[in-house]
């Protein structure tokens, strides 16, 4: 959402743009450690924390390093193989196959299938061919971003929301003050006040990652549903207010 008003406004472009894009980029990298130790939390709870961090460091290590070692060059042998072939059909199909490969194999290692497709859109992104991936998808990605906020929608409970609607709004104002005063701490050390100031507003809602955090959470029995449903509606609070704040 943030992102989008960017572009929109053209602000983009503006130091504080800049600056607010790179730390959202890398707020969606972040989420790869925290799926890889939910991932482990889930499949190792007989584990101390030591040998879960242990084994997830390893496994990352060896899962992110085959991909970007061994499956970059694969996957942009079978991109420009596909794209020579000027068969659109043919394209779209190699470009599932890696996303589907990179989740299953994410999977198989202990980790969860978001992972795997992660990582692989950020390899696709670094070959020559990620304008026309990105350009392909559009349609997919519409499709599927329709499906996942509908799923968010599903899961809003009212009248869960209208009794806790006092601890919601409190929960986001918590984590929107410490959010703004953490990120102008840091931006401020090389920017000015105003520049500092605008960037840690602009970031200071909850990302939509944090959708797929808690439901991989709640699906290994690390978070309770009821947890689960107040943090999602913080987040659909977040986000609701987000286009109004900016």
């Amino acid at each position: 959402m943030v992102l989008s008003y960017l572009k929109s406004s053209k602000e983009i472009h503006n130091p504080y743009g800049q600056r607010a894009t790179g730390i959202l980029i890398f707020q969606d990298i972040a989420v790869i450690p925290i799926l890889i130790l939910l991932g482990f939390l889930t499949s190792n709870g007989d584990q101390s924390v030591p040998e879960i961090l242990r084994d997830t460091f390893i496994s990352a290590v060896f899962v992110i390093g085959f991909m970007f070692i061994v499956g970059k060059r694969v996957m942009t042998w079978l991109l420009h193989f596909s794209a020579s072939s000027e068969v659109d059909e043919l394209f779209m199909g190699s470009v599932l196959f890696i996303v589907v490969s990179a989740a299953l194999l994410a999977s198989y290692m202990g980790f969860t299938y978001s992972l795997g497709a992660f990582v692989a859109g950020m390899i696709i992104a670094e070959t020559k061919y990620h304008h026309k991936v990105e350009s392909d998808i559009a349609p997919f990605k519409d499709i599927l971003l329709g499906t996942f906020f509908i799923v968010v929608g599903m899961k809003i409970d009212v009248v869960f929301f209208i009794d806790n609607i006092g601890l919601i709004v409190s929960i986001f104002l918590l984590v929107l003050i410490l959010k703004t005063i953490i990120t102008y701490l840091v931006v401020r050390i090389t920017s000015s006040h105003v520049l500092s100031l605008k960037t840690a507003l602009a970031i200071s809602q909850v990302g939509e990652f944090s959708f797929v955090i808690f439901a991989v959470a709640s699906m290994g029995g690390l978070l309770e549903k009821e947890l689960e449903s107040l943090f999602v509606l913080v987040v659909i609070f977040s986000m609701i207010v987000t286009p109004f704040f900016i």
